[in-house]
């Protein structure tokens, strides 16, 4: 996955909020695109590893290596199409694994939303791409808040900006992300 450097942000941001120090700031961007990436789940990551067998542990990263990332939500766990469902076919031991409960003869593609952690110096490219009012949006709102900057109709102007961009991006990502069929439990009715 690309990354950009914080530092990358701080122009757009000192455009719309106060005269932080750089430290706040670059604070103020990562718990923003923490919170965007957790309210949309617009950040992912994908990897497809081959046949599995009952008992085996894989790393929801894969061999992408990211350390500097957490996972926001749930894990989508397909093959051949079809999702896999969580404590019949596969459990999760701990955050970032995932261990099968049954074979599967076919490729499995782990897909889950992320989201950068606390103390992050570099975030995804997609950010600073598409969404860079977005984070610096939140970022102004947060700042506002901050005792020093207090303004609370700057907060809630800023806040509003923040949510609305929030919503179009879960709506893009509802329009561009193919769906996959869910399993259906077995159930008797009496």
């Amino acid at each position: 996955m690309r990354t950009v450097p914080v530092d990358d942000f701080l122009p757009a941001l000192r455009q719309i909020a106060p005269a932080a120090m750089p430290i706040t700031l670059k604070k103020a961007i990562v718990y923003s695109a923490g919170r965007f990436c957790r309210l949309t789940g617009i950040i992912r990551v994908e990897h497809t590893i081959g046949p599995v067998v009952e008992g085996q542990v894989t790393d929801v990263f894969g061999q992408l290596g990211l350390t500097t990332f957490n996972l926001t939500g749930e894990v989508d766990v397909v093959t051949k199409g079809e999702r896999l469902a969580v404590g019949m076919d596969f459990k999760s031991p701990s955050m970032g694994t995932i261990q099968f409960l049954r074979d599967v003869s076919s490729d499995v593609r782990i897909r889950a939303a992320i989201e950068p952690v606390t103390d992050a110096t570099q975030l995804p490219t997609p950010l600073m791409d598409h969404w860079l009012i977005a984070i610096c949006e939140g970022a102004a709102s947060w700042l506002y808040v901050l005792p020093e900057f207090f303004n609370g109709d700057l907060h809630s102007y800023h806040e509003r900006e923040f949510v609305e961009h929030t919503r179009r991006a879960k709506r893009w990502l509802l329009d561009n992300t193919s769906m996959t069929t869910r399993p259906v439990a077995p159930r008797e009715f009496f």
